[in-house]
């Protein structure tokens, strides 16, 4: 069964990356909640076409009951709040790689897309692999079904398989990302322009891209070369947070020797 009435809370970015979605699944909200009144009618601007229809609710405890769904698009810290403050009996749906799904109130489903949310409305979700997971066989199932209405791949998951997978995605995108901003400021104290390394960037992204990152890997930790690695640390010495950070990931990449009862 298709989730076509819903009652979506939330207006932030992931509220507005979920319209494309939400209307290629034929899912209509019928009431929108959201702390900011702006943040609502912002949301609604973005809905376009049918918004006027589309209620504004004062209150979490007068959201309409007849739905098929709740649609969650709040913080992974207000989930519980959120659901608490809703109607009971009626299906929660959010989409947080590591946030609970036992949720007061009703049943949950986990409907996680692996992607990172910016505030546009545009979203292409043909490209986006979500990843599905609850502890209720009905409301798994119908959540997978409602995310291949959206979805570029649907793949359903045990409750574990998903926080492991949340903790690949922070690797792959929000740490690579600060790794990334590390980079282009040490860049700019050297006087390069960052597009000097844009072909670096690429190669490697190419390499994760192709998931074949553990063979293309290079450098002075991957080689054992302590000179350079020592080179390296006495020049972030005036840095400490970015010295300690440069040194967890070589101690990560060096060589170490294999025990004597493998040789």
């Amino acid at each position: 069964m298709n989730l076509s009435r819903v009652v979506l809370v939330g207006t932030g970015r992931l509220a507005h990356g979920m319209i494309p979605a939400l209307k290629a699944a034929g899912t209509a909200p019928v009431a929108v909640f959201g702390r900011e009144a702006s943040g609502v009618s912002a949301w609604l601007t973005a809905w376009g076409e049918g918004s006027e229809d589309i209620a504004r609710l004062a209150s979490l405890k007068s959201a309409p009951q007849e739905v098929d769904a709740f649609v969650l698009a709040v913080s992974d810290d207000a989930l519980e709040d959120v659901s608490r403050d809703l109607p009971e009996g009626v299906l929660r749906i959010h989409f947080a790689g590591s946030g609970s799904a036992a949720l007061p109130g009703g049943p949950v489903a986990v409907v996680w897309p692996i992607h990172t949310f910016t505030g546009s409305s545009e979203l292409d979700w043909s490209r986006i692999h979500v990843a599905v997971s609850s502890p209720h066989e009905a409301a798994e199932a119908q959540a997978v079904d409602w995310a291949r209405r959206f979805a570029g791949a649907v793949t359903p998951v045990r409750e574990e398989q998903r926080l492991k997978a949340h903790v690949a995605a922070v690797f792959a995108a929000n740490y690579t990302n600060r790794m990334f901003t590390h980079a282009q400021d040490l860049a700019a104290e050297a006087g390069l322009p960052w597009e000097a390394y844009v072909p670096l960037v690429q190669a490697v992204c190419s390499a994760a891209s192709a998931g074949r990152s553990a063979a293309a890997q290079t450098g002075p930790a991957r080689r054992g070369d302590r000179t350079t690695l020592s080179l390296h640390s006495a020049l972030l010495s005036h840095q400490p947070a970015r010295a300690a950070l440069y040194a967890a990931c070589a101690h990560d990449l060096l060589p170490h020797d294999a025990p004597e009862s493998s040789r």
